[in-house]
């Protein structure tokens, strides 16, 4: 097992790479200027091109290096390269200066598209004890001696979005993506304006944007006001995008609708109910709804619910206009075996023009009890009686009736024995 794992190590010393042990370096010197360099590369240095040849100088800063240093030209795309070939390369030696320099000339190809180019310089040697030394510089080559791409070179805008609100700090984002294979967008501004003044920038109107390579897709958030008296409604807001691609300003102008909302404000009054309702009585709800926010609300709508004595009884109130109060007004029959007290909601809805919905349940509570009826005593005063149910009036009635008939007979009878016994005293 010992001899296993000491095995294992030894493979994995082998399978890490050389290079990785050296002790040297190899960059570019972007402060050297050697040759017919006008600048550094520090200071805005640009491969010159001479017909269909490419130059580029590369000073170089090397330490720990024994022997040559290979410079190699890379076109991040090669499908869209401008070179001729890839890893076009060139040798450095140690100049009588200490100093690396090269010159590595590449052929570009015919008609070859303007463009900007991400490149990448590779820089290898090798130390004195034998370990590979690796470096490597990025760039951009700018080619405009060819000819011009045949894509659009302007930013695009899409998916737009913003919650805006009457009165409410918000934010736009949207996306801005760079579609061209070929051409760097700089110099990046954007201006946003509402035609009716109720959308504003939260700071400066003119906004300045990253650049943006070929490819490049870039999320663009900005701050927005929205005045306390915006109109509640859709809003145009317009984009005016400029930029500068391949050495040439281009500008573009494109709109955008989104609605402006409202916090919704619907309010109640007070709930206007009976506390005593009586059996098989008419009892009526109302309440006062009133619109506090800036916009219409339609299809506002009471719904009373009271277990036992009634379930989502609705009325439909309507529109209220902004400002405006309504009542609600619910007419219910409480049955005649409700008894007692009775507690329920009464839930109010409405929506606007958007299909934003604001709703709130309020409690109710009422206590049901048997009618009463009152009558006038011999001296003139009221005297009140429960109402007798009325099956307790027919059985009155019937023993009434049935006294009155043992009456009747028990005085026919009396009366036979009172004739029979006049009969007999004659």
């Amino acid at each position: 097992m010992k001899k296993r794992f000491a095995l294992l190590c030894m493979t994995a010393l082998f399978l890490i790479p050389t290079f990785a042990l050296a002790e040297g370096a190899i960059t570019l010197d972007e402060a050297a200027v050697f040759g017919d360099m006008p600048c550094s590369w520090q200071q805005g240095y640009e491969p010159v091109i001479t017909g269909n040849t490419l130059n580029v100088h590369v000073p170089l800063q090397v330490s720990g290096v024994s022997g040559k240093v290979t410079a190699a030209l890379y076109v991040d795309d090669e499908a869209a390269s401008p070179l001729k070939t890839q890893g076009v390369s060139a040798a450095a030696y140690r100049g009588d200066s200490g100093t690396y320099n090269t010159i590595i000339k590449a052929t570009l190809v015919r008609g070859r598209v303007n463009g900007d180019y991400p490149c990448t310089l590779i820089f290898t040697g090798q130390g004195s004890d034998g370990t590979a030394i690796r470096g490597e510089y990025r760039f951009v080559l700018h080619i405009r001696d060819g000819r011009m791409p045949e894509e659009s070179l302007r930013p695009v805008i899409s998916d737009v979005k913003a919650d805006l609100r009457v009165g409410e700090d918000s934010a736009l984002t949207f996306l801005l993506t760079n579609h061209s294979r070929h051409a760097d967008l700089t110099s990046l501004t954007l201006r946003v304006t509402d035609a009716s003044g109720d959308i504003l920038p939260a700071g400066t109107d003119v906004l300045l944007l990253p650049d943006m390579a070929a490819g490049d897709v870039q999320t663009i958030s900005i701050p927005l006001k929205v005045k306390t008296n915006a109109a509640v409604s859709l809003h145009t807001l317009k984009f005016d995008l400029s930029w500068t691609a391949l050495d040439t300003p281009g500008t573009w102008t494109e709109s955008f609708t989104l609605p402006v909302q409202q916090t919704l404000r619907l309010e109640q009054g007070g709930v206007q109910l009976a506390t005593t309702l009586l059996q098989g009585e008419m009892a009526t709800l109302t309440v006062p709804l009133m619109n506090l926010g800036r916009a219409d609300l339609s299809n506002v709508m009471a719904t009373l619910t009271l277990p036992g004595i009634t379930e989502r009884q609705s009325v439909l109130v309507g529109t209220l206009a902004p400002g405006e109060t309504k009542q609600a007004k619910l007419t219910f029959i409480p049955g005649q075996s409700a008894l007692g007290h009775y507690e329920g909601t009464l839930t109010i809805t409405g929506e606007d023009a958007y299909g934003n919905t604001a709703a709130m349940t309020l409690p109710v509570e009422t206590t049901v009890e048997e009618p009463v009826t009152i009558t006038l005593n011999a001296d003139g005063t009221q005297e009140e009686k429960a109402q007798t149910p009325p099956w307790l009036t027919i059985a009155l009635g019937a023993g009434c009736g049935l006294l009155l008939l043992v009456c009747i007979i028990d005085g026919a009878v009396l009366r036979r024995k009172v004739r029979k016994l006049e009969e007999d005293r004659l």
